[in-house]
């Protein structure tokens, strides 16, 4: 007797593997830094805030989550994971800027850094209150050049990108900023 479901699979299962296999969907994937490029660099990953100094006095803390950290490199058009782990950051605790990661990346051009974010919260008048986030994906795009012993300084500017008030709400807006600074001297590995 004719069984339609054995036949279907029979026909199907291998075409699917045939075609799956013949499209490699790890290169659609951001890469981890771990794996990313051949001549590396250590470079320290650090988050800060600024423009905080001029917040609304109602403001007393400031926080969100940095969901995942990606570096675009423009050599081969390829986004580079340096974290993909939530964090939870507190825009306005003294220091202002935590390092976050140190990751192995290669030496050369970077064009642009994408943050994503989330949970965006306000306190005033002691109480937590959720911010609303017109958008989780903040970009910055510049050329970056990155070499041994480089600190990425990725900035949350506060100054504009907070408005509202504590009874109708809040809305987060902050710009990103993105810079380097020598820390070590370039090809020197600790």
């Amino acid at each position: 007797m004719f069984n339609r479901r054995q036949t279907f699979s029979a026909i199907v299962f291998p075409l699917v593997l045939g075609l799956t296999s013949a499209c490699d969907f790890a290169e659609l994937l951001p890469e981890t830094a771990d794996g990313a490029g051949t001549t590396g660099a250590r470079v320290d990953v650090q988050l800060a805030s600024v423009g905080t100094e001029d917040l609304d006095p109602e403001v007393q803390a400031v926080a969100i989550e940095v969901v995942d950290v990606l570096i675009h490199r423009s050599s081969d058009d390829t986004w580079l994971i340096l974290n993909s782990d939530q964090i939870e950051f507190n825009l306005t605790d003294l220091p202002r800027s935590a390092n976050f990661n140190t990751v192995p990346l290669a030496v050369g051009e970077y064009d642009s850094v994408q943050v994503t974010i989330d949970n965006g919260r306000v306190a005033s008048d002691g109480k937590w209150r959720r911010a609303n986030l017109p958008t989780h994906e903040l970009t910055f795009e510049d050329a970056i050049y990155l070499d041994q012993g480089t600190r990425l300084r990725i900035e949350f500017d506060l100054e504009d990108g907070l408005v509202g008030a504590g009874a109708v709400g809040w809305t987060l807006t902050p710009q990103l900023r993105v810079t380097t600074e020598q820390v070590q001297e370039p090809g020197l590995i600790q």
